[in-house]
């Protein structure tokens, strides 16, 4: 007779994988992230110009005065060896806030017709932004579940594979 938590010889370990492949996708966005908030001095920069500058509000489904929030929406364009891009990020990890009067004060070092450095991925142009961010604090909690998901999920696929050896040689 086999223990009650033991998979039958010869099957597969469904829910260490899941685990595993969920894991790596929440942790390999989140290190691309890091990655860029962290090389973005390096990014090569052009001249762009502001196209236009204004206050995105998000209105969250709540009947209390704070769940009101704000992210300055900048549009600029650039160019980078002959394409035109526009882009609107102006710090890489940038959201919503609660302070109106900080976005309002990002708005005023952006309006409309001023001239930008803009910096872009070398290998994607399209990715522009204007000023280096933060890494969120968010990022950092996806990382390390995603990397404890993984981990815990390779360990329950090795511990599989090492039963069903253990288990064929006997």
């Amino acid at each position: 007779m086999s223990d009650p938590g033991s998979t039958p010889r010869g099957s597969f370990p469904v829910f260490p994988v899941l685990l595993l492949i969920i894991g790596l996708f929440v942790v390999l966005p989140a290190a691309k992230s890091v990655q860029e908030s962290i090389s973005f001095p390096n990014w090569p920069h052009v001249e762009g110009e502001v196209l236009s500058s204004a206050i995105e509000l998000e209105d969250l489904v709540s009947p209390e005065p704070s769940s009101q929030r704000y992210r300055a929406k900048v549009w600029f364009g650039y160019e980078v060896n002959g394409n035109a891009h526009v882009s609107r990020t102006i710090r890489v990890g940038e959201g919503f806030v609660k302070d109106r009067a900080a976005v309002e004060k990002i708005l005023a070092r952006y309006p409309e017709g001023r001239k930008v450095q803009v910096h872009y991925l070398p290998n994607d142009p399209e990715a522009g932004a204007l000023e280096q961010g933060e890494v969120p604090s968010g990022v950092f909690w996806r990382f390390g579940l995603g990397a404890m998901m993984a981990f815990f999920g390779l360990m329950g696929v090795i511990a599989a594979l090492s039963k069903e050896k253990n288990d064929a040689s006997v």
